[in-house]
């Protein structure tokens, strides 16, 4: 079964996404970026409280920025090290001799001031001429070369566009089964609103990523139960529907 992911940015928020169904809290901050890192202090707030305050604690995961901030030294406070997954993006890194290294560097930034044992999702831009990113097979290929254990396909522009403005349901497929194949987890984000979720049903990704579907007035606004209750509803009877239908192949 896909799992749903949704984006917080502090422990009010991250009460209403586990209230409304999600399997994943997923820490950011929208106002700085695709993958805008919150404070240090908020991400350690958050996965205290989600672990403190439920029974079944659901796993926790940061964005933390550009790899390009944190070569920059921009980033210097540490990470909680109690996260399961973290994320860095890639933008601004294809003109790079040597992105691959530079990411890496960034990496061992991050685990060098947090002593983190989180393991590291892949952050594949859909846009990736826009943000300047190395192309999608690049990323995928790097991931499981670098142990990552995941790969996200996101959008870098918020604005207004969707994963599939990007990416066709065959593609989508034939790259979700690339990664999988590769022993990765296959992770969906971009825009995704409801009527997305029977598109992408199947597509057999692990995890749809969502903020702007679970906020009750846009991506900045808040995140709301009721409106992760009803993307999780529009989730769960696609998926039902699904299994009774073909799946949808990389051929189209």
């Amino acid at each position: 079964m896909t799992k749903l992911l949704v984006s917080v940015r502090n422990v009010s928020e991250a009460h209403a996404a586990i209230a409304g169904g999600t399997d994943i809290i997923d820490v950011k901050e929208p106002a700085r970026g695709s993958l805008g890192m919150a404070d240090a202090e908020t991400i350690a707030d958050i996965a205290r409280t989600v672990s403190k305050d439920t029974k079944e604690s659901p796993p926790v995961s940061a964005a933390l920025g550009e790899s390009r901030e944190w070569l920059a030294g921009e980033h210097s406070t540490a990470i909680c090290d109690s996260l399961t997954y973290t994320k860095l993006g890639l933008a601004g890194l294809a003109s790079s001799n040597d992105w691959k290294r530079d990411w890496m560097t960034a990496r061992g930034r991050v685990e060098y001031r947090s002593q983190t044992a989180a393991r590291w999702i892949a952050v594949a831009y859909v846009d990736w001429q826009s943000a300047e990113s190395p192309p999608l097979q690049e990323v995928i290929d790097a991931a499981g070369e670098t142990d990552c254990v995941g790969v996200l396909f996101d959008t870098y522009q918020k604005d207004g566009h969707s994963l599939l403005d990007w990416l066709t349901l065959p593609e989508l497929s034939r790259l979700v089964a690339t990664i999988q194949a590769a022993g990765m987890l296959a992770a969906l984000a971009g825009g995704l609103q409801r009527e997305h979720a029977n598109l992408l049903a199947g597509i057999g990704a692990d995890v749809l990523a969502i903020r702007t579907a679970a906020c009750e007035d846009g991506r900045n606004s808040t995140v709301t139960a009721s409106a992760v209750k009803n993307f999780r509803a529009a989730m769960d009877g696609a998926e039902s529907t699904s299994a009774a239908k073909p799946a949808v192949h990389p051929a189209g």
